[in-house]
């Protein structure tokens, strides 16, 4: 099934919650917590690059200017790299973990903005 175009975005805009959710870890209905998840930030920031291409592909919108692309293009090979050698990594846990991904959250915030900026549900966040 093809996606539309806010779809897209929206789905991008999922992507970067749980993003911040396996950054900061989550609060569970029990009362317990899901610690920060290096694995879960990975396969989601490659997820949302993966949406990004297809949504600039099949719509080239507007937001998204040619230097915004060439950005998120270029950022792929290393963050995704770096992430990758980051969840293999199994000494980093709690408070390390999430300094170590909030640098790579802001990185990716900054990249996705120009996305970001056109989700209602970002508004919500």
């Amino acid at each position: 099934m093809k996606q539309t175009e806010e779809q897209l975005v929206q789905e991008i805009a999922r992507l970067y919650s749980d993003l911040d959710s396996a950054t900061y870890g989550k609060e569970r209905s029990n009362g317990h917590i899901y610690p920060p998840d290096a694995s879960k930030f990975y396969y989601s920031a490659k997820r949302m690059y993966d949406v990004a291409d297809e949504l600039i592909e099949k719509y080239q919108p507007a937001y998204v200017t040619l230097n915004d692309y060439r950005f998120i293009y270029d950022s792929q090979r290393t963050l995704l790299l770096e992430l990758e050698v980051l969840k293999s990594c199994k000494k980093k846990q709690g408070n390390n973990l999430t300094w170590e991904l909030e640098k790579y959250l802001s990185k990716i915030h900054g990249l996705f903005y120009c996305i970001l900026s056109h989700s209602s549900l970002t508004k919500l966040l």
